[in-house]
C-alpha cells in the first residue's frame, strides 16, 4: 500500500479468469491507473479510498464495433433500411471536418467510459490527432482508418486525401503508435459492396505481408448478399475469403446472413466478429446465427448497442 495508490475495500472483484474475491481490495496507483493490488482488506478505509461494499468490481468492457466520432449524426436518419441510411450518411460525412470528428469521439468516448466501457474496436476516418485524443483519455481503441475505394474521398473537410493514400498511410500510422500501448491501428475496409474486388485482394496482401489487421463489414444485410450473388456468384464472405482476407487477422462486423458453407470459413479462419443485434434489428437486417456450430471456432464480440442508429452506448465484453 503507498501513498500515491486510490483502493476500493469491501468490493466483490470479478478478475477475468480465476476466482471471484469477496469483500476484498483493489488498489491503483492514481497517477497512472495501474492496478497495484488485488487481495484481501489490508486495512481500515482511508479518506481517500472508496467504499466497495455491496459493489461488484469487473475489468472494463469492450465496444467490439463502432463509429465513434458519428456521435453527431445521432438520431439524423431513422427507421430506414440500411442501404438508405448510408445514402443519407454518406452525404453528411462529406461536410464534417476534423473539428467535428474530434467532437464526435470526444462525445462517445465520454459515453463509453460512463458505461464502463475502457476499450472499443472502430472503423471511421482515423489521423494522428484522433489516435492521441483515444490515448490521452486513457481508454484502448482499435482504430481502422476506413477507405470505399481506391479514389474515394471520404472526409474531404477533414482529410484531402483518396483512399489509396488511406491505404498507403495505414503503415505510417501503425508505426508512429507501435509504442503506444493504449493504441492499435489496422486496416478498414468499409465492405465488398463498396471496395472493388482488386482494392480487398491489395490489402489483404499488405496486410499478409505486414502482420497489419483487418476490419470489414459482411454479411450485413439480404440485400448485400443478394447483389454478391448476382454479381459474383458467392456470398459476400466467400468473395472476401477468396479474395485471401481470411489469411490475415480479421474483425468482422455483422455477418448477420452467411450462406451454407460460410460458417464453417469463419470457423476455421483467424476471425473476431460483433455481433449488432439492436444496430441490425433498427435497420431491419436481421439477427447473427450466435451459437450456431459452425461459427464455435470464431471469437463473437456482443455489441448490444452501437452508434449512430441508436440513442446511446451500452456495451459488454465479449
Amino acid at each position: 500500500m503507498t501513498a500515491s495508490s486510490i483502493r476500493i475495500v469491501g468490493a466483490t472483484i470479478v478478475p477475468i479468469a480465476g476466482v471471484v474475491l469477496e469483500r476484498s481490495e483493489i488498489a491503483f496507483s492514481s497517477s497512472t491507473g495501474v492496478i497495484d493490488y488485488v487481495g484481501p482488506v489490508r486495512g481500515p478505509r482511508g479518506a481517500g479510498d472508496i467504499d466497495g461494499v455491496g459493489r461488484v468490481v469487473i475489468a472494463g468492457l469492450t465496444n467490439g464495433h463502432t463509429h465513434s466520432a458519428m456521435t453527431l449524426l445521432r438520431g439524423y436518419s431513422d427507421n430506414v433500411p440500411l442501404h438508405i441510411w448510408l445514402e443519407h450518411m454518406r452525404a453528411f460525412e462529406l461536410r464534417m471536418t476534423g473539428a467535428d470528428m474530434r467532437a464526435g469521439l470526444r462525445l462517445a468516448m465520454v459515453e463509453m467510459l460512463r458505461s464502463g466501457t475502457t476499450a472499443f474496436i472502430d472503423m471511421f476516418h482515423w489521423d494522428s490527432m484522433l489516435l492521441a485524443a483515444v490515448s490521452e483519455a486513457g481508454m484502448r481503441v482499435n482504430a481502422a482508418p476506413t477507405v470505399f475505394g481506391y479514389d474515394s474521398v471520404g472526409f474531404p473537410l477533414a482529410f484531402g486525401g483518396t483512399g489509396a493514400e488511406v491505404v498507403d498511410q495505414t503503415p505510417h500510422l501503425v508505426d508512429e503508435f507501435r509504442g503506444d500501448p493504449l493504441v492499435h491501428v489496422t486496416y478498414g475496409l468499409h465492405a465488398p459492396y463498396t471496395c472493388s474486388a482488386e482494392l480487398i485482394a491489395d490489402v489483404a496482401a499488405r496486410a499478409r505481408q505486414s502482420g497489419i489487421g483487418v476490419q470489414i463489414h459482411l454479411s450485413e444485410t439480404r440485400r448485400e448478399i443478394e447483389q454478391s450473388l448476382a454479381q459474383h456468384g458467392v456470398s459476400p464472405i466467400r468473395q472476401v475469403f477468396d479474395l485471401g482476407l481470411f489469411e490475415t487477422t480479421l474483425h468482422i462486423a455483422h455477418a448477420v446472413h452467411p450462406l451454407e458453407g460460410d460458417l464453417e470459413l469463419l470457423a476455421r479462419a483467424n476471425v473476431s466478429i460483433s455481433h449488432n443485434p439492436v444496430s441490425n434489428l433498427k435497420l431491419g437486417a436481421g439477427i447473427a446465427p450466435v451459437g450456431s456450430t459452425g461459427t464455435l471456432g470464431s471469437t463473437w464480440r456482443w455489441v448490444p448497442i452501437q452508434w449512430p442508429p441508436t440513442t446511446r452506448w451500452i456495451c459488454s465484453r465479449n
